[in-house]
């Protein structure tokens, strides 16, 4: 019928009430959508097995072992920035941390991820797509609001790594830990503009050459593992000042780099349309899940072998040169690398998030910056994000940047998980590649632990007012600019009054 066929074609009308021959809205009245067809409204001789076959395929090439090196790459790339949660907590705990993030914050984002990721109809809007379908779009702008702010805070905590890494060389003169933030940035933006696919098989590699100090550090620290297990087991503390004694700011900072080391797979669901099958996202989503903390555990124990440190943002260079000198700048170079991975990975995410927002489900965005390249590349989108990129590496610390970004993505992560809920308990239910084991008990489990972990850190986040009021700024402020550079008459889609 035609009141059937826009949404048949993955189209949404945007007009005013005015109707299309007198809108004044120069926004186009019609914007097509990169999803799949909606299968909840075709009719029931359209939508057959057959039918069902053809939508489990995505739109990209990526396959299992491209979404693992990406999801590694974008969660862990080695064990850089661990050295605050031992100076913060001490050594057994860093330890314990890792296991128990793990188990009961990582593998359930991963199973939210996965499940609502494998759902079609596929799209590249993860989290905001997910809410947008589950509550609509009043809860979705809310929800791609913090998301866009975390994502931005959070890309800049990793050049921040590569200058304490950089400060770690005696002698290279003081302003080049200050540029080395800037030349991450830049190679970041010139590696996006290049397919994904390409650029992932160089991840591959660059993986590899990263992880392979590390490597021959553990393999050196054997002879001096009994002095390593003194220190994880807290027999010997890490830091030769450590006094046992923990603040609230060292709490906050502990919980929030231990979920910041363990946060960012709900991201890779902005890889849904770029996979070969949905099911290509799920294993190499729990892929990257076994090796990220066996690598932050295996690094980290060798590095205890060096005996006591300051921890200090880049000690794992000063403690792997200690059991060879040569370690140290390798690991220095390898740990601006690693950074450099995390980095443009997680800025392909975040553009094609942004780009689903401006011509898909919620005209949140201005169209210009849906604007791409032949090759793929999302270019405004990522010329815009560089330049925020730049203003937060230069004003402001690691620490902060790890707690601002924790507090943000909380907010998102909660809205996600209720969505995640809801649409579990729809009725009819969206259908799904995959779901998570135990069925609905299953869902509800999984539902209750990251809202356990979620509520811990915010309770945690308001011993640092700082934070708090960071959040709330760049909320308002990202609100405000968003207002005022959308086109005229789009605005109704933050307010729909038809939201759940």
């Amino acid at each position: 019928s035609s009141q059937l066929a826009p949404e048949l074609l993955g189209c949404s009308m945007v007009d005013s009430e005015e109707g299309l021959g007198g809108s004044q809205n120069p926004h186009v009245s019609m914007t097509v959508t990169p999803s799949r067809i909606d299968e909840s409204l075709l009719p029931r001789s359209v939508s057959d097995e057959n039918h069902h076959k053809e939508s489990e395929h995505g739109e990209g090439n990526l396959r299992t072992r491209h979404v693992a090196v990406l999801a590694f790459a974008m969660t862990c790339a080695g064990p850089f920035g661990i050295e605050s949660c031992v100076r913060s907590f001490g050594a057994p705990w860093a330890c314990i941390g890792v296991l128990l993030a793990t188990a009961i914050y990582v593998l359930p984002q991963i199973c939210v991820t996965a499940e609502l990721g494998s759902m079609l109809p596929l799209t590249n809007g993860g989290v905001v797509a997910w809410v947008d379908r589950a509550f609509g779009n009043s809860c979705a702008a809310v929800v791609a609001l913090n998301m866009i702010i975390y994502q931005l805070v959070d890309l800049a905590t990793y050049p921040t790594i590569v200058a304490g890494y950089t400060q770690q060389m005696s002698s290279l003169p003081s302003w080049a830990a200050t540029s080395s933030q800037y030349v991450i940035v830049f190679l970041g933006l010139v590696m996006n503009l290049f397919n994904l696919r390409w650029a992932t098989d160089f991840y591959t590699g660059l993986l590899l050459l990263i992880l392979l100090p590390f490597l021959i550090g553990i393999v050196l620290s054997i002879p001096h593992w009994d002095v390593a297990w003194s220190i994880a087991t807290g027999a010997v503390p890490a830091t030769p000042d450590g006094d046992g004694q923990v603040s609230a700011a060292d709490w906050n900072l502990f919980l929030s780099t231990m979920l910041w080391l363990c946060t960012g797979w709900d991201s890779v669901g902005n890889l849904a349309l770029e996979v070969e099958k949905p099911r290509h996202l799920v294993d190499g989503l729990f892929l990257a899940a076994f090796a990220a903390p066996v690598v932050y555990l295996a690094c980290t124990f060798a590095a205890m072998a060096a005996g006591p440190g300051s921890w200090n943002d880049g000690y794992l260079a000063q403690g792997y040169g200690q059991l060879w000198a040569p370690l140290k700048p390798w690991i220095v170079v390898m740990g601006s690398l690693s950074n450099f991975l995390i980095y443009t990975s997680e800025l392909a995410c975040l553009a094609r998030m942004m780009e689903s927002m401006v011509w898909g489900f919620l005209d949140y965005l201005p169209c210009r910056l849906g604007d791409h390249w032949e090759r793929g590349a999302h270019v405004l989108a990522v010329l815009g994000i560089t330049a925020i990129q730049c203003l937060l590496v230069a004003g402001l610390s690691f620490e902060y940047l790890v707690e601002l970004s924790s507090f943000l993505h909380v907010i998102a992560l909660e809205i996600c998980t209720a969505a995640f809920l809801q649409l579990r308990f729809t009725s009819p239910r969206p259908r799904r590649v995959w779901t998570v084991p135990g069925g609905d008990f299953g869902s509800v489990v999984v539902a209750l632990l990251l809202f356990f972990v979620l509520t811990i850190l915010v309770l945690s986040a308001f011993g640092s007012p700082n934070v708090v009021y960071g959040a709330v700024v760049g909320n308002i402020f990202f609100a405000a600019i968003s207002f005022f550079l959308l086109p005229k008459g789009c605005h109704e889609a933050w307010f729909n009054t038809d939201s759940a």
